[in-house]
């Protein structure tokens, strides 16, 4: 089971892996990121942290490295036994276009029976997901292409995530 979004992006790829890669980029590009902090610089091993606008904590830690394409991290709670395997991938689509992709292959439903998880990935899940995918890549397409910090007031909130009305930005 897996979720994508991908956004084109008016930006050369080279400029979006600047962005993707700059440390606490996601404060500033992700509509329901509050804090973005990092343990050092991003790299293969890498660790960084996200405070959604809800007060959620997640640990990411980075397990694939790309110079340039992308990069893969498994994501969840710091105490948590659950890690979602998040990819990041960059594909040039010309001097002044690139593509961003993202796909989150989710394991908060690992203990339930599959055929259950079936259900609910479909019907829950999935919707949430792909809503919150495409804000994040909406949100990063924004911030590089204008310049400016994205205003989580443009976006709807998410149930996971957080109130977008609400927040300082």
């Amino acid at each position: 089971m897996k979720v994508n979004s991908t956004e084109i992006i008016q930006v050369p790829a080279a400029k979006l892996w600047e962005g993707v890669t700059a440390e606490g980029h996601l404060a500033v590009a992700h509509p329901y990121v509050e804090v973005h902090t990092h343990d050092g610089p991003m790299g293969p091993g890498a660790k960084d942290r996200i405070v959604y606008l809800n007060g959620l904590t997640f640990d990411r830690h980075f397990t694939d490295w790309r110079e340039g394409e992308g990069y893969t991290l498994l994501i969840g709670r710091p105490q948590g036994r659950s890690r979602s395997r998040v990819e990041w991938h960059i594909e040039s689509l010309g001097p002044t276009q690139s593509s961003l992709s993202i796909t989150v292959h989710p394991d908060l439903l690992h203990r339930m029976p599959r055929w259950l998880r079936w259900v609910a990935f479909q019907w829950k899940v999935k919707p949430l997901l792909k809503a919150y995918l495409e804000a994040v890549t909406g949100g990063i397409a924004h911030w590089l292409q204008t310049g400016t910090a994205v205003r989580r007031s443009d976006h709807p909130d998410h149930p996971w995530f957080g109130n977008t009305r609400q927040s300082p930005s």
